[in-house]
């Protein structure tokens, strides 16, 4: 201001004004001719540019710092929003790890429920198994216990049936014998004076002597027999002869059924046995069935509970995906 006072001494200026408000009267009002030489005038000049770019140089240099100061404090606040999103973002990877390990031990926990499970289907399968065999083994054993009731049954029948025919072939040779008794009686009373036959041998005394007789009876009417056979001597020898065949005839048939029936009582005797045996392993079969039965029971419970604790597992699984979306959003 001063330099351009002095180069233009016509140009008054106020002593208020203030910035560049001094230079307006230089350019409306009309300049003096200079007076002062061309070098003066060139020096003059050099030195007004000189201020003028010092001037534009300090106000840039302003204009730059205020825009740094602003640069710095929109840094400093990005910085803090940078350190708060690094800090929320460790945050996030931590809780992201705690949750990959929660489902790696889900999943952990997931596969020894299938594994149990498979087991559990295992022992049910081979349950399935013992119960079919044990059902089949069960209707076997049935099926030859009925047959051994049914054998056992007929031959009871059978045994009935041969005490019954015995018994009615013992009371038919009691009868004969006692016809043959009466009729030598009769036949050798008249030349013996009755002295071969004892007291109480007649029809009457007979009978209630063989209805007395028990299982040696046999013995007996065997040694019985060569007596009778003499005694046919004072009949007729043809009655006598037939009379003693028929005897033993009747004989044989009632040993021959004495025997059967101690067979037929020994084979009812084994069968018995047989039938016990038959039911002890019934009942043995039937309780291991029970057996296996409640094992099936305590087995499904136990998978009944690994399905629920599968179910939660789960559950708990798709919460953790679910937050785990959350916080990736």
């Amino acid at each position: 201001k001063q330099t351009l006072l002095s180069a233009f001494p016509g140009v008054t200026v106020s002593s208020q004004q203030v910035g560049m408000g001094f230079l307006r009267p230089l350019k409306w009002e009309p300049l003096a001719p200079p007076e002062a030489p061309n070098s003066v005038t060139r020096s003059l000049a050099q030195i007004l540019r000189e201020a003028l770019a010092q001037l534009r140089l300090c106000q840039q240099e302003g204009m730059l710092r205020d825009l740094q100061k602003s640069v710095e404090e929109e840094e400093q606040v990005w910085k803090a929003k940078l350190t708060a999103s690094e800090e929320e973002l460790q945050k996030s990877q931590l809780q992201l790890k705690s949750l990959e390990d929660m489902v790696e031990k889900l999943k952990a926990d997931l596969q020894s429920t299938d594994q149990l499970k498979e087991y559990t289907s295992l022992l049910e399968t081979q349950l399935e198994n013992h119960l079919e065999t044990a059902s089949s083994e069960r209707q076997n054993y049935t099926k030859e216990v009925e047959g051994l009731r049914q054998l056992l049954s007929e031959s009871q029948e059978q045994l009935e049936a041969a005490k019954t025919e015995t018994q009615k072939q013992s009371k038919e040779l009691a009868l004969v014998r006692e016809d043959i008794w009466s009729c030598l009686g009769l036949v050798c009373k008249p030349s013996c004076g009755g002295g071969i036959l004892p007291a109480g041998s007649g029809r009457g005394g007979r009978h209630s002597q063989q209805t007395h007789q028990g299982p040696g009876a046999v013995r007996v009417r065997m040694r019985e027999v060569p007596l009778v056979c003499g005694l046919t001597e004072y009949v007729s020898p043809f009655q006598a002869q037939s009379s003693a065949c028929s005897l033993q005839a009747e004989l044989e048939k009632l040993r021959l059924a004495e025997n059967a029936a101690a067979s037929d009582t020994e084979d009812a005797q084994h069968l018995k046995e047989r039938l016990e045996k038959e039911k002890k392993l019934t009942k043995d079969l039937g309780q291991a069935a029970t057996k296996l039965q409640e094992l099936l029971k305590v087995t499904q419970d136990q998978l009944a509970k690994e399905r629920e604790t599968v179910k939660k597992l789960k559950e708990q699984l798709q919460e953790t995906d679910s937050s785990k979306e959350g916080t990736s959003v």
